[in-house]
C-alpha cells in the first residue's frame, strides 16, 4: 500500500508534528505524516530528551522511518547532527533544527523544518479529470477486463454452482426434490 500512497504524495507532515521546548527537553505535538508512503500518526504529544555536549551544536528532531525492521516502523527521534538520512532502510524527513549551548541538555533555539516537508500531491489533476479517468476505466467497453481482476471468465459465471448470492431456503421439515436446485442453501428449524 506504501507504493499506491508513495506515488500520489510526497514526503512530509500533513498536520500538527510542531516541536517546541519544555522543562524536560523537547516536546513534539500530536499528529499526522506519510514518509515514503508510509502513513504516521502521534496520537499523544512526546517528549525527547536532549543530550549535553562539550561544545554548542546543532541537532534534528526527524521522523524516521526503518525498512529494515520487521515492523517497518516510523518513530520521532533527537540526532545529533543536522544530516538526514534518505537512502537504504533509513528514510528520514526533519521537524525541527535545535540549537543546544555548551554543557547544556535544554534547547537555546528551534528552527521549524515543518513547512519545508509539507505533504503535497505528486499529480497535477483536478477531481473532474480523475472522476472522468476512473469512470474511463469501469464497466463495459472500458479499458479494463474485470475478468482479469478474480481471474475468473465468461461460462464460469453460467454455472450456478459458482454463484455465491444463491437464494437460502428454509422450512419446518426437510427439502423435496421439487424445492431448489443442486448446491441451494437449506436451513430446518
Amino acid at each position: 500500500m506504501a507504493e499506491v500512497w508513495n506515488t500520489f504524495f510526497t514526503n512530509g507532515v500533513i498536520s500538527g508534528l510542531e516541536v517546541s521546548t519544555v522543562s524536560s527537553g523537547l516536546s513534539v505535538s500530536a499528529g499526522t505524516a506519510i514518509v515514503n508512503g508510509y502513513w504516521y500518526k502521534l496520537d499523544s504529544a512526546k517528549t525527547l530528551t536532549i543530550s549535553s555536549s562539550a561544545s554548542e551544536r546543532t541537532d534534528t528532531v526527524v521522523l524516521r522511518l526503518n525498512l529494515g525492521s520487521e515492523a517497518r516502523n516510523i518513530t520521532v527521534d533527537y540526532k545529533s547532527g543536522t544530516a538526514l538520512a534518505t537512502s537504504g532502510d533509513i528514510y528520514e524527513i526533519a521537524l525541527a533544527q535545535v540549537t543546544v549551548a555548551a554543557n547544556s541538555t535544554t534547547a537555546k533555539a528551534v528552527v521549524d523544518k515543518r513547512t519545508a516537508s509539507k505533504v503535497t500531491g505528486k499529480a497535477d489533476i483536478s477531481s473532474n479529470e480523475l472522476l472522468s479517468k476512473l469512470l474511463e476505466v469501469s464497466g463495459s467497453g472500458s479499458k479494463l477486463d474485470s475478468d482479469l481482476l478474480d481471474g475468473q471468465h465468461g461460462s464460469y459465471y453460467s454455472n450456478y454452482a459458482n454463484l455465491s448470492n444463491k437464494p437460502i431456503r428454509y422450512g419446518t421439515s426437510g427439502p423435496s426434490s421439487a424445492v431448489g436446485n443442486n448446491g441451494d442453501i437449506y436451513i430446518q428449524y
